[in-house]
């Protein structure tokens, strides 16, 4: 996730994003997303601060761009 659609699968045109700011996979074993902040501005996830390290969380949390109006829904569609 982030500004450059040459690295990124999910772009956000806000100057505040990295061009790459964060990546996020499925962990389908656990039932949760695993992801890393590669940012200088960091990311807030469920209300956890997170900068240039992983987190993991479980889907239905919300994921916020510091000094932004940008968020994040993760979700799993089981069909």
């Amino acid at each position: 996730v982030g500004r450059d659609s040459n690295r990124c699968h999910i772009v956000i045109s806000y100057e505040e994003v990295s061009r790459l700011h964060f990546e996020i996979g499925f962990d389908s074993l656990h039932r949760r997303f695993c992801g890393r902040d590669n940012s200088r501005n960091g990311i807030f996830v469920d209300g956890d601060f997170y900068i240039k390290s992983d987190f993991f969380v479980e889907p239905g949390c919300l994921i916020q761009f510091p000094e932004t109006d940008c968020v994040l829904y993760l979700g799993v569609d089981h069909e």
